[in-house]
């Protein structure tokens, strides 16, 4: 209920970063969206269309085993230990610790 519910906003974010395709902001917001809503076709579909194909393999993943999200954890801490994390787009920070399954980071 809550992807059916959310909807209109992921559909939103969608069409921003379609019509912007140079902004990087609205391209990661598209992405969290469509993840928060389930949509991991549309997700790996969008990251893949901008040349993100790293990021495309890791949300093709994303279902996966939970391995894959302990791998994405330790990164996710490796990056915070040696504090490179700060170099990273907040928005990409966020991707990551959504397919890492971290509820905060």
């Amino acid at each position: 209920w809550l992807s059916q519910a959310c909807f209109a906003d992921i559909t939103r974010d969608v069409e921003v970063a379609e019509t912007n395709p140079k902004d990087s902001k609205a391209y990661l917001q598209a992405l969290f969206s469509l993840l928060t809503g389930m949509r991991i076709t549309a997700a790996r579909r969008l990251a893949h269309q901008h040349g993100d194909v790293h990021l495309a393999r890791l949300i093709a993943q994303a279902g996966g085993p939970v391995t894959i999200r302990e791998y994405l954890k330790v990164q996710l801490q490796e990056w915070a230990r040696l504090q490179t994390d700060n170099f990273l787009d907040l928005g990409r920070m966020k991707i990551y610790a959504l397919l890492a399954g971290a509820m905060v980071w």
